[in-house]
């Protein structure tokens, strides 16, 4: 389900994430993953340990919102069909609270054209469709040169859902 490139994302994300005192200090390595279904969680927590990264997993935005460390978080990997609060929401919810700087990447089994829009208003820097593949996680360009993810969402594209490059 999730291959080696899967960590290109990751990669991305966390290089580009903890805002301006990044610049001073060694990155963050902590990468949260909200999502209500176990097997994503272990599997991502799976290849992000064996990628190097410490992972904190919730399987609710309201754990997550209660529990997680947002300060020391590299980036944030949500889903976005959970029961009691969709993962828009949820960046609705930190970006309001001061969270500008928190790479996001949504991850969505059945992504709307509305869905991508509101992602991108909110600043979400990938969506993701379920089941995550190579393809989807494939990131080009060098991370290290971009203030924020340098691929946005293209909502343009046939599928309505293409990583643009």
């Amino acid at each position: 389900m999730l291959g080696e490139t899967a960590t290109m994302v990751i990669q991305q994300l966390a290089l580009t994430g903890g805002g301006a005192d990044s610049m001073n200090s060694a990155p963050h390595r902590l990468v949260a993953v909200v999502d209500d279904d176990d097997a994503v969680r272990d599997s991502l927590r799976f290849l992000l340990e064996i990628a190097g990264y410490q992972v904190a997993t919730f399987s609710s935005a309201i754990q997550f919102m209660r529990e997680a460390p947002i300060d020391e978080l590299a980036c944030l990997i949500l889903d976005q069909h959970m029961p009691d609060q969709t993962g828009l929401q949820l960046v609705s919810q930190l970006r309001n609270s001061g969270a500008d700087d928190l790479p996001i990447a949504l991850i969505s089994g059945s992504p709307s054209p509305d869905m991508i829009r509101l992602a991108r208003e909110l600043r979400v820097d990938k969506v993701l469709e379920k089941p995550l593949n190579d393809d989807d996680l494939l990131v080009p360009g060098d991370v290290r040169t971009t203030d924020r993810c340098s691929t946005p969402i293209d909502a343009s594209s046939a599928a309505g859902l293409q990583i643009a490059g």
